[in-house]
Order: C-alpha cells, then structure tokens, then sequence
C-alpha cells in the first residue's frame, strides 16, 4: 500500500466513517431494532432542543412512540462548615426522558 491514499480511499474512507457514526447514533439503533424484527425499542435521551428531532426520525422508521417517562438525573454538591454541620447545597442535574416505541 502506498504512503497516500487515492481520492476513491479517502471517499471510501469518509463513507465508513458516516456509516459507523450512524450506527452508534439513538436513530441507528432504532433502525438496527427495526431491521431485526424487535417488537419494542426503549431508549433514554437526554431533554433538550434536539429530543424532539430525534423522536421524530425513529417514528419516521416505523416505530410508534407508546410512553415517555421523565426522571431528573441529580448531580450535587455540598459543602460542610468547621463543625462539620451542612452549610451549602448546590444541586444541579439533567432531565431525561425514557422512550419506549412500538411497531405500529
């Protein structure tokens, strides 16, 4: 093989690459799951501005949004004073959403 690659290499190349990436993506596994026959397929995304989107390309497959269920993931810290004794609580965290998707 030579030290560069040819114009067809590199095409080849970038189209594993994009085909990887989708197959690792929540709208890949959804069409991996539909390809196998799989009669339900759940999956837990994060919400924000691109949830919508995402929901909306797996039905685009074939599934049929049955439930949602949300749950706020916490992420916290706390802070004591020289006592020992709490002084300080900062919480923070992210809202997910549990999907489950059926065949129509």
């Amino acid at each position: 093989m030579g030290l560069f690659k040819s114009e067809e290499e590199k095409a080849a190349a970038r189209a594993r690459s994009a085909q990887k990436k989708f197959a690792r993506s929540p709208v890949g596994h959804a069409t991996a799951a539909h390809e196998r026959g799989d009669a339900l397929f759940q999956i837990v995304l994060p919400v924000d501005e691109s949830s919508a989107l995402i929901l909306s390309q797996i039905e685009a497959i074939g599934w049929y949004l049955e439930h949602a269920g949300y749950a706020f993931i916490v992420s916290g810290a706390s802070t004591t004073n020289g006592d020992g004794a709490l002084a300080d609580v900062y919480m923070g965290g992210e809202l997910t959403g549990v999907y489950l998707f059926r065949r129509p």
